[in-house]
């Protein structure tokens, strides 16, 4: 299921403040816990999203969130953490705005340096739809699902399928060209096995 939402409010004008858990980041953190646990006890995967700072919807794919680390750990990113260390969530999607100049659903300070060194995380990293924007920072910097880009995939032929996504042909023509192995890819098709067996022991 594509939720919870645990961004935090920071503006009345936030498009997407409806299915956020509030404006609190311990409120927030202590909702999400008990929401994870009791939607994946039931074998369906929680993908807590949109990590992070995705608190405006205005120029929501350009936009450069400049936040000190204080203000990050202390205000941002405690619903994230509580999902993952305590509510063992198996997924996250990324958000679509950028964090030091890279977008988060590729970037490497998110995604590898806390989400998965700092925090543990061993589950799927999904992006949100039109999320991913570059195929090499997206095979190095922690993305493993890409959602579609711009694109359902199914119609308008070549033009307008999945082959253009940008961890689908470009990411098979860098292995064919010997720039990457398969190493990141198997990575990526472990981690997606994983969470669909753990819906089923459920």
């Amino acid at each position: 299921m594509l939720g919870p939402g645990v961004n935090i409010y920071r503006t009345p004008l936030g498009g997407r403040n409806f299915e956020y858990m509030g404006e609190d980041p311990w409120l927030a953190s202590r909702m999400v816990v008990p929401y994870v646990q009791g939607l994946q006890s039931k074998g369906v995967a929680a993908c807590v999203k949109h990590y992070a700072l995705n608190n405006d919807e205005e120029y929501r794919h350009q936009v450069n969130v400049i936040v000190s680390d204080r203000a990050l750990h202390e205000i941002y990113l405690p619903a994230f953490r509580a999902a993952v260390q305590e509510g063992g969530a198996w997924s996250i999607m990324g958000a679509y705005n950028l964090y030091k100049n890279q977008h988060n659903c590729h970037n490497n300070t998110m995604l590898n340096n806390i989400l998965k060194h700092d925090w543990g995380f061993d589950g799927v990293v999904i992006s949100d739809w039109g999320g991913c924007h570059n195929t090499e920072e997206a095979i190095t910097n922690g993305l493993d699902l890409e959602y579609g880009s711009w694109t359902d995939g199914l119609s308008m032929g070549k033009t307008n399928a999945y082959d253009l996504y940008y961890m689908a042909d470009a990411y098979k023509q860098l292995i064919k060209e010997g720039k990457y192995s398969t190493k990141e890819l198997d990575d990526k098709v472990r981690k997606g096995s994983l969470l669909s067996q753990k819906s089923q022991m459920t």
